[in-house]
């Protein structure tokens, strides 16, 4: 297939132009070029792409880079919503259109519930996380007057190469960390099952609207941080609350830390089957 990708210079983009047999165009800041089976367009040569089978949207300033103050949560709203807007006016254009529109968004959309067990008929949530969901996904669904349109609510992706697990782990003092008691839940989905989502979702043309991108087997932090120090031998370290607040900010630290158990049941229930639907496999194999 020729696949438009936005945001596939991230973590998850450059795992999913590693699906072989497909031509990938990578929309990016810098300019265009060619290497391989990766075209990178620029954002400003965008609309020379005239055919493709399917569009990926992926960009959008990262979350938890920094500690967030009015200009970082505005940076983060707009660059998800004006880069999505973007890609929806692009498939406007298209004379073909393509045969799918997969788009981001995050399990932030449910808010918090550590208790409740949220699947994709559930209701927005409450906080800034959420709202921001809600607006990114209202913006990414005027492409389904166009193409089928899924969104894909993402978990913590756990890959070898970055992400969540090197923010909680440091080689050098040979640690694993985890905040407060521990207790709060954690969705999350191998690097390895996310893409082979995707391209089940590419595939899948009876398959629409949000779908959770997350395991079948959601965790408490200080489960994933006892595997992690059982398979890498490193030590845990408790951060208690208080640092924590200190570190990222109140509402940075109750946004990031509350948790929420999602179940992937859209994918679950259109035969998709993961490779690492337990913890314990995902962290050995990691």
């Amino acid at each position: 297939m020729d696949i438009v990708i936005s945001g596939g210079t991230g973590l998850i983009g450059r795992a999913i132009t590693e699906i072989q047999g497909n031509t990938y165009n990578v929309i990016t800041r810098g300019p265009s070029r060619t290497d391989g089976n990766i075209n990178l367009v620029n954002w400003n040569d965008l609309r020379k792409i005239r055919h493709c089978d399917v569009v990926i949207n992926l960009a959008g300033y990262n979350i938890g880079s920094k500690r967030w103050n009015p200009k970082i949560k505005e940076e983060i709203i707009r660059s998800r919503i004006e880069s999505t807007r973007r890609m929806v006016e692009f498939i406007s254009s298209l004379d073909s259109k393509p045969e799918a529109f997969l788009s981001g968004s995050a399990i932030g959309y449910y808010g918090y519930g550590e208790n409740t067990v949220f699947d994709e008929n559930s209701p927005p949530g409450t906080g800034f996380l959420a709202e921001l969901a809600n607006a990114w996904e209202d913006e990414a669904l005027k492409a389904s007057r166009y193409t089928r349109t899924v969104i894909l609510r993402t978990s913590n992706v756990l890959s070898s190469s970055g992400g969540f697990l090197a923010r909680i782990m440091n080689s050098r003092s040979r640690r694993v960390y985890y905040f407060g008691d521990g207790d709060q839940p954690v969705s999350w989905i191998h690097i390895k099952d996310y893409v082979n989502a995707v391209k089940f979702l590419m595939e899948n043309k009876d398959i629409s609207g949000p779908v959770n991108m997350a395991a079948p087997s959601p965790v408490s932090f200080a489960d994933l941080a006892h595997a992690i120090a059982r398979e890498k031998g490193y030590k845990e370290m408790k951060i208690p609350e208080f640092i924590g607040k200190l570190i990222l900010g109140s509402e940075m630290y109750r946004e990031l830390m509350s948790g929420q158990r999602v179940a992937p049941k859209k994918l679950t229930g259109s035969g998709f089957s993961f490779q690492y639907p337990d913890l314990e496999s995902a962290i050995k194999n990691l």
